[in-house]
Order: C-alpha cells, then sequence, then structure tokens
C-alpha cells in the first residue's frame, strides 16, 4: 500500500508522482497526441478503467474484461469542468484501491482469478501500469509545451 501512495502522491525517485503531473496539465495540452498517441485524456481514462478492473477482481473474485469503449476511448472534446472531474474520479479510484487493499483477506502468492498470475502479480502490474502511463502523460505535456 504504501507504494501505491507514494507513486500516487508521494516523493517518487524517477520524478513527478500521478497527483503531481496531472496539475501540470494545461486546458491546451489535454487533447493532443505524439503522432499517433492517445491523448492525456484518454491515458487518464485508460488508468481509471484498469484500477475499476483491479478493484472488481478484489470485491467480486471474478476475472472480468474491460470493454474497449473504456479501455482506450477516442476523446475530441473536454472541457474544463469535465478535467476536474477526470481528476476526481482518479482520486476516488486512489482511495477506494487504497480501502479494498487494506480490508481485503488475500493471499498475496495465491492465484488471482486471472489465470496464471498472483494476488502480488496483479498489485505490482497495476503500480507498473500507472508508473508508464504517468510517463507516457508527461512526454506529451512537455511535447504540447516544445511545440506550442
Amino acid at each position: 500500500l504504501a507504494r501505491y501512495r507514494k507513486v500516487y502522491e508521494g516523493k517518487t525517485w524517477y520524478g513527478k508522482n500521478i497527483s503531481e503531473s496531472l496539475h501540470l496539465i494545461k486546458p491546451e495540452q489535454r487533447l493532443r497526441r505524439v503522432a499517433d498517441s492517445y491523448s492525456i485524456v484518454e491515458l487518464v481514462l485508460h488508468m481509471i478503467a484498469w484500477r475499476k478492473y483491479v478493484l472488481t477482481m478484489v470485491d467480486k473474485r471474478i476475472h472480468g474484461e474491460v470493454p474497449d469503449a473504456e479501455n482506450f476511448p477516442t476523446i475530441v472534446e473536454y472541457s474544463d469542468e469535465q478535467w476536474l472531474a477526470l481528476i476526481d474520479v482518479l482520486a476516488r479510484s486512489q482511495s477506494d484501491l487504497i480501502s479494498t487493499l487494506e480490508g481485503a483477506e488475500l493471499e498475496l502468492q495465491a492465484e488471482s482469478p486471472k489465470a496464471g498470475y498472483s494476488w502480488s502479480d496483479i498489485f505490482e502490474g497495476l503500480i507498473h501500469h500507472d508508473i508508464y502511463h504517468i510517463g507516457q502523460i508527461n512526454l506529451i505535456r512537455k511535447y504540447a509545451d516544445a511545440t506550442a
């Protein structure tokens, strides 16, 4: 749990945490792309979708699917109000994740509902997933600044 907290809002050795990174995003950067990349908004929606996936897996002990429409939705317009709401949804997913994992009675090395993966694999994978995508988001933000 400490790693989830650190990656989201703590001091990280590799750069900005998730919260800090997203608060640096300017309105004109939210829908920018680098070549055929996803936009920042689409990447945040993707991160939320996979957090919900893990929460459902822990809560219901089932391996479901993330529908394409949620996995990488195509977004062409996004208002300031929508952006603030999105950041709030991500923050709530962080709180939900922490409280769910604190209350879950799981043997970390036991197999999860996703065959071939332990609970530890799933939880570590989600941390890696978030770090990977916040790196993409920071790269897009820097590109947008350099080409403005």
